[in-house]
Order: C-alpha cells, then sequence, then structure tokens
C-alpha cells in the first residue's frame, strides 16, 4: 500500500487532522483500512466502527511512550502506532495513512482487546517509558502481534528481545524477526535466562513479562538480576485483582523492583491485572519486607 503520495489532508494544530470515513479506502484515497482483520475482535471492531464515522480526529502521542492516541468528537479513542517504513500488515489490523504535523504518515491500530500492554498504555499507564531507541525485552510474546507494534516505537536506534517457547508460536515469530531488524526471536525456556544470556548484547530499559507460568514472579526476577539496567521499568501481568498482590510487591521490594503502579485492565482483559515500577537499587531497607 502506498497512497502516500495521493494524501490531501490538512494539518491542524497539535496534531488534529480530519480523516473523513476511515473504513472506505475504496472512496478516500488518503484511508486505508483492512477489512476482515485476523487479529481484531467483536469489540475492537465495534470501537473502530464508531470511530470511522467521525469527520475529525485528534491525532496525540502519548506522555510517556511513543504510541499514539486518536480520538474522536464523541471521546472514541484507539490506541495505535506509527508505522516503520517496511512494515508490512502480517496481523491484519486496522492501517490509515493522515498528516500528522503536517507530514503524512501510516498509523496501525493497537487494539487493547489483544494485547494486555496496549490494555494498559490506554488507561495511562506512566511509569513505563517505551520511546525510539528503547531497549526492550518481552517474555511470553506469542504471536508476536505486540512485539510488532513495540518494533515500530522504538525505531532503528532500538531493540526488541522476543522471548517465547510454545511451539506453536515459534515459526510466526521467527518470521517477524526476519521481517524486522530490530526484533531478536529466542525460543527457550524463560526459566533458563543463561541459556540466552550471550544473545543480549547490552543491558534493556523496559522490561515486560507475560509469559502465564505458574513461576512468573520468579522469572521476572531472574531477568531483573541479569538484564534490566538500574533505573530500567518493568511490568509484570498477574491474575485475580490488585487487592491480592501484596505477597508480590514485597517480594519485588525485596529484589529491588519498585512497585509504582497497580493496573486493572478491564473492561478490555478480564481477570488480569499489572504491576508496573523501576529497578532501584537504593530502596529504603523500611520497605523490603
Amino acid at each position: 500500500m502506498d497512497k502516500l503520495s495521493t494524501s490531501k489532508h490538512k494539518c491542524l494544530r497539535r496534531g488534529y487532522t480530519k480523516i473523513p470515513g476511515w473504513g472506505k479506502s475504496a472512496e478516500v484515497g488518503e484511508v486505508d483500512s483492512n477489512e476482515g482483520s485476523e487479529c481484531g475482535s467483536d469489540n475492537s471492531n465495534r470501537s473502530l466502527a464508531a470511530f470511522s464515522n467521525k469527520s475529525e480526529v485528534s491525532i496525540e502521542q502519548q506522555e510517556y511512550s511513543g504510541a499514539y492516541m486518536a480520538r474522536g468528537k464523541d471521546d472514541v479513542v484507539q490506541l495505535m502506532t506509527r508505522c516503520s517504513a517496511f512494515t508490512d500488515n502480517i496481523f491484519g489490523e486496522e492501517i490509515f495513512v493522515a498528516d500528522y504535523n503536517g507530514e503524512c504518515c501510516k498509523f496501525r491500530i493497537w487494539s487493547p482487546y489483544q494485547s494486555k500492554l496496549a490494555a494498559a498504555l490506554l488507561k495511562g499507564l506512566d511509569y513505563i517509558q517505551i520511546v525510539e531507541g528503547t531497549k526492550v525485552m518481552y517474555l511470553g510474546v506469542a504471536a508476536g502481534c505486540s512485539v510488532s507494534h513495540l518494533a515500530d516505537i522504538v525505531g532503528d536506534g532500538g531493540i526488541v528481545y522476543a522471548i517465547e517457547t510454545s511451539p506453536w508460536a515459534n515459526g510466526d515469530l521467527l518470521e517477524l524477526a526476519k521481517r524486522r531488524h530490530n526484533v531478536v526471536a529466542i525460543t527457550e525456556d524463560a526459566t533458563m535466562p543463561y541459556k540466552y544470556h550471550r544473545v543480549i548484547l547490552d543491558s534493556v530499559d523496559f522490561l515486560f513479562c507475560d509469559t502465564l507460568h505458574h513461576e512468573q514472579l520468579r522469572i521476572l526476577i531472574l531477568h531483573a538480576r541479569h538484564f534490566l539496567r538500574p533505573g530500567g521499568h518493568f511490568a509484570l501481568m498477574l491474575s485475580g485483582t490488585p487487592q491480592d498482590c501484596v505477597g508480590t510487591v514485597n517480594r519485588l521490594h525485596a529484589e529491588h523492583l519498585a512497585t509504582l503502579d497497580q493496573l486493572s485492565l478491564q473492561p478490555h482483559v478480564h481477570g488480569y491485572f499489572m504491576l508496573a515500577g523501576v529497578y532501584n537499587l537504593t530502596i529504603p531497607e523500611y520497605l523490603i519486607a
């Protein structure tokens, strides 16, 4: 899809742009929307349908991440990432082209119903920083849809170490790594990080753990010790509610992982919440239970 040269949008202040008819690319040359998304759910499709009827949409970059927010007149909001030059939409997500602050850009919808990290960012998670140049380690990437969005965000100067052990996902992940030079696919057991220690060339800035393993807390701690730089941020997905995590928070503090936020992901993801924080080697002793 190459429609950048035909764009006629007029960019307004702070990224406001008129986007008539998102889902009708045959009628509007400036906007492209892939139908029959393999990655979308009924919830995300309904949200897009409500969004597509608005004649004016504001596009703003999030303060703490390189993701973007597209907001319609009725406050219908979509999270999205700006596609890199070599993005090919292998996950079947909605893509559109619009002017953003005077530059013609291609954006890809990042559904919070399909990605826990996207749900957290959409709900306003502040205590992580994923921007251009960030080094990310993602544990439990499945087929790699969220990893592809992170690769868009971190750009050429960043890197995403994607670790997944499920055989059904390995093929898709390896194919993604072939297409994206800033994605390193690691198909090893996350409980044994020593197996891929030499693959990680530098300390990472952000560690995300969503392995659904019964030892997930231990897995996060092991990877923080080995790979997360002091001052780097982490996020851990857990089942249940934030009220159930007192013991987990204390264990993290004992490992110098200071929890800064506890965030429920409802209504996008039910039954899970996220702990986010920072690797702080100077946590006071009285905070360590």
